[in-house]
């Protein structure tokens, strides 16, 4: 992952988290995403999982895993 998306996941202004999920292609950063406290920010990287799953990129267990 590029620094300035890494930096971008961590900002303060959640309109800043929610464009840089848009770009994010890992699993595990889109199921931290997943739980931000900014529903914008997490409907994102829910819908990110969505297509990877979608793709066949992760499984379903992986799915299950945000919302244990």
């Amino acid at each position: 992952m590029a620094p300035g998306l890494a930096i971008d996941l961590k900002d303060s202004d959640p309109r800043v988290r929610r464009a840089a999920v848009a770009e994010v292609t890992d699993a595990q950063v889109l199921l931290a995403a997943s739980r931000d406290g900014n529903l914008d920010v997490a409907i994102a990287a829910t819908e990110g999982l969505a297509a990877m799953y979608r793709d066949g990129r992760i499984t379903a267990k992986d799915l299950a895993d945000r919302i244990t």
